[in-house]
C-alpha cells in the first residue's frame, strides 16, 4: 500500500478525523452520550492502528504541526497527547514500527 500522498485532501481528511477525535474526547456529557463518545473514539483509534508506518508517520507529522499551530490550551493538549491516546507511539514516546 503506498503511502498517504501529501495534498489538500489528504490534509483536510486527516483534519477532519482528528478534529473529530477532539469532539468525542472533549464534549461535555450534555452535548455527546459518553458511551457513544467512547465507541466513537475506539473506532477512530481501532482505525488509526491499520495505518503502515509511512501513513503513521505524515499523521504524526500533521498534528504535530496543528499542535504548534492550535491558539486554544486545551485543544493544544489534546493535539500534543493525540499520539500516544490513539495508538500512533511506542509506549515510551517513540514512535511505532
Amino acid at each position: 500500500m503506498n503511502a498517504i500522498p501529501s495534498t489538500a485532501a489528504s490534509e483536510e481528511l486527516a483534519r477532519l478525523v482528528v478534529r473529530a477525535a477532539m469532539f468525542f474526547e472533549l464534549a461535555d456529557d450534555d452535548t455527546v452520550d459518553p458511551d457513544a463518545a467512547v465507541d466513537w473514539l475506539e473506532s477512530i483509534a481501532s482505525s488509526l492502528e491499520q495505518l503502515s508506518p509511512a501513513d503513521r508517520d505524515w499523521l504524526l507529522g500533521r498534528v504535530g504541526d496543528w499542535a504548534t499551530e492550535e491558539k486554544q490550551p486545551e485543544n493544544r493538549r489534546f493535539l500534543e497527547a493525540f499520539p500516544d491516546a490513539f495508538g500512533l507511539v511506542a509506549d515510551g514516546g517513540e514512535e511505532d514500527a
